[in-house]
């Protein structure tokens, strides 16, 4: 008897926006970390700026390595 895998589709040089959120803010429950985090992106312009360079969107799940880069940058690293 076979047992059926289901496919996992992996994203390579992508991270999962729960996982920084949840750095930046690990008491909170993920959606008020969530909350939190665009509140800063979206209050320091120079960051939101540099993020639309690299196609950011406010509805994306994932952040690309760059994103982070310029986040860690703009807010220092959690």
């Amino acid at each position: 008897m076979s047992k059926y895998i289901r496919p996992t589709r992996r994203r390579q040089g992508v991270t999962p926006k729960s996982v920084i959120v949840k750095a930046y803010a690990p008491n909170l429950s993920a959606g008020a970390a969530r909350k939190r985090l665009s509140l800063w992106i979206n209050t320091c312009k120079p960051l939101m700026k540099a993020l639309e360079k690299t196609n950011y969107r406010k509805t994306q799940k994932y952040f690309s390595k760059a994103q982070i880069k310029l986040i860690y940058k703009y807010l220092d690293k959690p």
